[in-house]
């Protein structure tokens, strides 16, 4: 872990040290996540990006790992089960949400699998 720069502004010391923490947390150090999360929110409040709500961070998680695993996003119908919800109304919601929020975007289509994520997108 590099230490903060000792000229930085005390913020621009902790966004080194949230940054080291979250980047630590994905390399598997065995963080919990979260610590992770935390890390990520701190970030995007610093850096002024909208920070998304547990039920938002839970779909964006849920499609970064579906995203790695498939290399596709997930449909609703998977979103839903793989997050336990008895319907795709509630990942429909909280994706409208994060769309809305700048954090996912649709392609030409408005379909779940049309989705992308946006960057800076910790």
């Amino acid at each position: 872990m590099t230490n903060a720069t000792p000229t930085a502004t005390p913020l621009e010391q902790v966004e080194q040290h949230l940054a080291n923490i979250q980047r630590l947390a994905s390399d598997g150090c065995g963080c919990p996540q979260p610590i992770h999360d935390y890390a990520s929110a701190a970030l995007r409040i610093i850096r002024g990006l909208p920070v998304p709500t547990a039920g938002q961070a839970r779909v964006l998680a849920f499609i970064r790992k579906h995203l790695a695993a498939n290399g596709e996003i997930p449909t609703y119908r998977e979103m839903a089960t793989g997050l336990n919800y008895a319907s795709t109304s509630a990942p429909h919601r909280l994706v409208g949400q994060l769309v809305k929020r700048g954090l996912l975007r649709h392609g030409r289509r408005e379909t779940a699998r049309s989705l992308m994520l946006v960057g800076g997108n910790d």
